[in-house]
């Protein structure tokens, strides 16, 4: 399994770099990307033979990869990667290092102030059976009545979608391209609004609803019933994941 399921697509950059190619090569260039994103280090042994039985390149398709590899590639000498890629590989492991440090450090402290707690305040078996006293009408009246109102937050500037909102999304229906597509703008709108209006006390719940919202706005489609989207991954039966382009109809992915 990948170390990071989702792959970042710059759009601007992609047909800026990838404008002389033809659709084929692009599509075969794109192969190339996934590949390399999915092996350990973000890098692929330097052999054209290994790579082509990785992509199941055709007759007639070596070359067109081996040129693709010497335009778009790097080497290291034993390995192969792509310097933009790589570079977002970095700042994604690094990020999610952070991340998982800053909630081992959370529950360190939670865990160290339980454990101060019940130390501070032994009890014994008769104040266990002890009635709790009835409190102070100065008390009662002091009691909220519901849950402590949460913080809002603003949407962090460096926000990637997390690999369970993207999960929750696809198993709504919606396709890996949408979801992608959706967290761009659900990113872009959020951190262009100013104010109070732009905090929240709950980013996820914010998401699944920013979903719904996109599901139920999308027009009925007028492809006939079965019909995948462009952009669309299924798994087949024998095992490989295909994504569908509705020029070239289903081509492996992995």
């Amino acid at each position: 399994m990948a170390e990071f399921a989702a792959i970042p697509l710059f759009t601007d950059s992609w047909i800026a770099d990838t404008a002389h190619l033809t659709r084929a090569e692009r599509g075969l260039y794109m192969d190339l990307l996934i590949l390399i994103w999915r092996s350990p280090e973000c890098r692929i042994p330097n052999d054209m033979a290994w790579i082509g039985r990785r992509l199941r390149v055709e007759n007639g398709e070596a070359e067109t990869l081996e040129s693709i590899v010497k335009e778009f590639c790097q080497s290291t000498g034993n390995f192969l990667t792509q310097k933009r890629l790589k570079r977002e590989w970095s700042y994604t492991f690094e990020k999610r290092k952070k991340n998982i440090a800053s909630a081992k450090s959370r529950w360190n402290k939670q865990k160290e102030a339980s454990e101060r707690n019940a130390d501070a305040m032994p009890e014994t078996q008769c104040e266990r059976n002890a009635p709790s006293p009835s409190p102070s009408p100065s008390l009662k009246e002091r009691e909220p009545n519901g849950s402590p109102k949460k913080i809002g937050s603003r949407l962090s500037a460096d926000w990637q979608l997390p690999d369970e909102w993207r999960e929750w999304a696809v198993s709504q229906g919606m396709s890996v391209s949408a979801v992608l597509g959706q967290a761009d703008r659900f990113r872009d709108y959020w951190l262009g609004r100013s104010g109070k209006d732009g905090t929240k006390a709950d980013w996820l719940a914010t998401w699944r609803n920013w979903v719904r919202k996109a599901m139920d706005d999308k027009p009925r489609s007028s492809r006939p019933a079965g019909q995948p989207e462009h952009g669309e991954e299924r798994v087949f039966p024998d095992g490989t994941t295909r994504r569908f382009d509705q020029f070239m109809g289903w081509k492996i992915v992995h």
